[in-house]
């Protein structure tokens, strides 16, 4: 990772160390695109789950009274580097996730990024072992 590299605000020290990272996107779904949403979610999820590096994948909902929902989508990272190969490059802060078309559904998208500081390393390794058999 060059000098360029974009790097949310309270991360920086996170760069080189093996801590978890969580990634939470939050945006709202309008009422006519929420079964569009949820097929996509439940086909791109999974497959997300199964990424070298990723610890769990989740969307959750609140249901607007509109009919549509304020979604949240969750992914916990085993750090950063393989955080940087889902994305693509080293751009954090401006770059969506390469999931296709799936931040498109959110309006007022908000991104955020959090290290993880309450790590048992050794039931992290060992979860994520026992997924891998």
């Amino acid at each position: 990772m060059g000098p360029s590299a974009k790097i949310p605000r309270g991360l920086s020290s996170a760069v080189g160390s093996q801590g978890l990272i969580v990634r939470i996107v939050r945006g709202t779904v309008a009422a006519d695109l929420v079964p569009a949403f949820h097929d996509l979610a439940r086909s791109t999820v999974p497959e997300l789950r199964l990424r070298e590096g990723v610890v769990s994948a989740n969307v959750a909902r609140q249901i607007a009274p509109d009919g549509g929902e304020e979604v949240v989508f969750a992914t916990v990272w085993r750090g950063m580097p393989d955080l940087y190969a889902w994305i693509g490059c080293s751009n954090l802060l401006d770059t969506p996730a390469p999931i296709s078309t799936f931040e498109e559904y959110l309006a007022g998208c908000d991104l955020q990024y959090y290290e993880v500081i309450d790590t048992d390393a050794v039931a992290v390794d060992a979860a994520w072992l026992g997924r891998k058999r």
